[in-house]
């Protein structure tokens, strides 16, 4: 009897799968989404969080092509816009040392966009701003 393992998400996949999952091609969302159906939702459900958030706007290729999946992250129990702080907030303590790293960077990315909507627009191409997760060392 042979048993099979789920495949497990890491960062060189979550970032391959999010580039498909952000396409305009409905064919490689649905593809993209069809593997992540197969793979083990217990380990990597920060990655997956961030995928679909990051897809929000595919909700119904979701529902069609992930739909186990789907009821996974939405039991998380995020709130409805699966906000950084929500998903930092439920999953923080059960999340691996990649997916921290990732989170970190997808955070940073919308932090600088969120100071220049509060008007730092101007300062902020002097600056380098990176996030990184402040593991307590």
């Amino acid at each position: 009897m042979e048993i099979s393992q789920k495949i497990k998400i890491d960062a060189d996949s979550f970032e391959s799968v999010s580039k498909m999952l952000t396409s305009p091609s409905e064919e490689d969302v649905a593809t993209a989404l069809m593997a992540l159906e197969q793979m083990d939702f217990k380990k990597g459900q920060l990655f997956y969080a961030i995928l679909y958030r990051d897809s929000l706007d595919k909700v119904k290729l979701w529902e069609n092509n992930a739909p186990n999946l789907l009821k996974n992250i939405k039991a998380i129990g995020m709130d409805e816009i699966c906000s950084y702080r929500s998903m930092w907030n439920k999953l923080k303590d059960t999340c691996s040392p990649d997916e921290k790293k990732v989170f970190a960077k997808r955070f940073g990315i919308d932090a600088v966009a969120i100071l220049a909507d509060w008007g730092f627009k101007d300062m902020i191409k002097d600056f380098k701003i990176t996030v990184t997760y402040n593991d307590g060392k």
